[in-house]
């Protein structure tokens, strides 16, 4: 058996393993008597606990490295918006590494009067109509950030996570959540909630102009950006009164209000709205109670209603065109039903018999066959509605409407049932290497967020795959026909001067005082909290890796893979660019050339097939 047939019988083998029926979710008490939800071979282990105050845990062991995965997720993003108030989520977002009443500041007590002051005048400055009345109380704000700046320390949230060795400290806002991410050593776990507790449980909004500033500045960047603006006119299409198309408003850009973003706060910031999503080298029966004694004693309170609108049936196309200085493209959007509905189901196996990256309809006849010059196909799918978007690119001489054609007839083939009767059942298995792929690393986290967020159950989501399966070429062509009509939102994004550009323009700012060597007594008393040292693990190479000679000058060194079925396969030959400048050339053409038994489109829908 050649080495590739080799490799695709593993691969099918391991699908195969993985498959399995309708998972069974159970519920267990630990030895602390905390109460557990588990899905039954869940590969992941994972556990989900709801405290008393409502909070949701996510926890899952991985000891493949002593590091600890971390996602604080709050059910609050962008459609959760006021619409007086375009950027809460965001703005907030940015806010909550500026520190609190403990950290962040060397003197609370004469930096908080002059705080308050800031947040008057600022809704002042919001209030107030006359330009040059605007930018008197803008000077006012300034002068006394100036001030309070003297009793900030920039950047002691970082100071203090980077002290702890942690990585990949971030965050990120969502139309439906914001996610606060790190990646922290095992042994660093309570220092970590440490300081997350007084983080959410109490926040000061300092730095306020200076931060209002950046996000200026991202505004005005991304208008800059003809990508951007035409995702940004197709969403409006798609959804021209749900907050899933509003865009920034530049009125309310340019009067930020420190009242709106502490209201935002105190509403959504609750822990009956959060969820902890841990997965690395822990204890779970040690770790829910840490999380206990920190987060579990917030106070859970009620949310505010969030009743969004329903949109119309879109009954003929929406069509819109802008200009831009970068190449021509086109966007082509439908709405669809939301992450819950059957929509999800079948949006999945369609986007992906479309285009796949390698044997869709699109990648072969189009993108193999040099018709158009790139297409790709995205959906997404929140709690309400999802959407699917194609991004078009043409050849040189052809026109954006020939583009667009091209495409609608790939989705024609898919109403006549014009695609090979194995792709739905390959799809199926696609998705569930790539979900194997996604859970054997701590980053699952991010899976486990998404499930919190949708308030999905998590062995629906493991399921998924088996549902996809479940599905006939006849019932995908059915809902094709039904689905695909003149209810589509079209972009042309065209070369030429811009337009409606609206910029913010940012007033004079005082640089701030840069307190770099201060220390506020939190972060000095946090610093004595002790940590259990981490022992090394030392790898034998000679013992764990397995070598064998296939033939003169050819060895095979493998390793077992004791976490899942899945396994990697590397060719590696000693030759490279720097032995032969042709040889990257040579390999950009593999795609196109196939092999001696299959051409290059037999050779991608085998691959893809198993």
């Amino acid at each position: 058996m050649s080495s590739t047939r080799m490799l695709l019988f593993f691969l099918l083998v391991s699908i195969m393993f993985c498959s399995c029926s309708k998972q069974k979710t159970m519920e267990f008490t630990d030895l602390n008597g905390y109460r557990y939800e588990t899905v039954i071979n869940d590969p992941t282990g994972l556990r989900v606990y709801t405290l008393d105050n409502g909070l949701k845990v996510y926890l899952s062991v991985n000891k493949s490295e002593p590091r600890i995965t971390t996602y604080i997720a709050v059910r609050a993003g962008a459609i959760n918006n006021p619409e007086n108030s375009t950027d809460l989520s965001h703005t907030l977002e940015h806010l909550m590494f500026k520190g609190t009443s403990s950290f962040g500041t060397v003197d609370w007590e004469h930096e908080k009067p002059l705080l308050d002051s800031i947040s008057v005048l600022f809704e002042l400055h919001r209030m107030e109509k006359d330009i040059t009345k605007k930018l008197e109380i803008y000077k006012l704000i300034d002068k006394l950030s100036f001030e309070a700046s003297g009793y900030s320390i920039p950047g002691e949230y970082h100071k203090m996570m980077s002290d702890i060795g942690a990585r990949n400290v971030g965050a990120f806002t969502q139309y439906e959540s914001t996610i606060y991410v790190s990646d922290i050593p095992s042994n660093e776990l309570w220092q970590w909630l440490t300081l997350e507790i007084n983080r959410f449980g109490d926040i000061a909004l300092r730095l306020f102009h200076t931060e209002i500033g950046t996000l200026w500045e991202e505004d005005n960047m991304y208008q800059d950006q003809d990508v951007v603006r035409a995702e940004d006119i197709c969403r409006k299409g798609l959804f021209p009164t749900h907050p899933l198309g509003r865009g920034m408003d530049k009125q309310q850009l340019k009067n930020p209000s420190v009242v709106d973003v502490m209201r935002f706060k105190e509403a959504w910031y609750v822990p009956n709205n959060m969820a902890i999503c841990l997965s690395g080298d822990l204890d779970p029966d040690k770790t829910i109670r840490m999380i206990d004694e920190t987060f579990g004693q917030l106070k859970s309170k009620p949310l505010p209603e969030s009743n969004q609108p329903v949109e119309d049936p879109a009954t003929e196309p929406v069509i819109k065109e802008i200009h831009g200085q970068a190449g021509e493209m086109v966007f082509l959007g439908y709405r669809c039903g939301g992450i819950k509905s059957e929509d999800r189901k079948y949006i999945q196996l369609i986007s992906n018999i479309l285009y796949n990256r390698q044997a869709g309809l699109i990648d072969i006849d189009l993108i193999q066959g040099q018709k158009i010059l790139s297409a790709n196909c995205q959906v997404n799918f929140g709690s309400q509605y999802g959407f699917m978007v194609f991004n078009i690119k043409p050849n040189n001489g052809q026109t954006l409407e020939e583009a667009v054609e091209l495409v609608i007839s790939e989705i024609d083939k898919v109403k006549k049932g014009e695609f090979p009767e194995w792709m739905p059942e390959a799809i199926a298995n696609q998705y569930r290497l790539s979900q194997m792929k996604d859970l054997q690393e701590n980053w699952r986290v991010d899976q486990y967020a998404n499930a919190f967020t949708y308030e999905m159950d998590w062995s629906d989501e493991l399921d998924f795959a088996d549902e996809l399966e479940k599905i006939s070429s006849k019932e995908i062509v059915k809902f094709a026909n039904d689905f695909f009509r003149d209810n589509y939102v079209v972009v042309y994004k065209r070369k030429g001067e811009a337009e409606g550009i609206v910029k913010v323009e940012k007033p004079a700012i005082t640089p701030i005082i840069i307190n770099r060597d201060a220390e506020s007594e939190f972060y000095t008393g946090w610093k004595k909290i002790s940590s259990d040292p981490i022992l090394p693990e030392f790898v034998d190479f000679a013992t764990s890796i397995n070598t064998t000679k296939l033939k003169e000058d050819v060895e095979l060194s493998s390793i077992k893979n004791e976490g899942n079925e899945l396994f990697s396969l590397y060719y590696i030959i000693e030759a490279g660019k720097s032995n032969d400048l042709r040889i990257p050339i040579a390999l950009n053409y593999l795609p196109y050339i196939g092999s001696l038994g299959h051409s290059a489109t037999e050779l991608k829908q085998e691959l893809f097939r198993y």
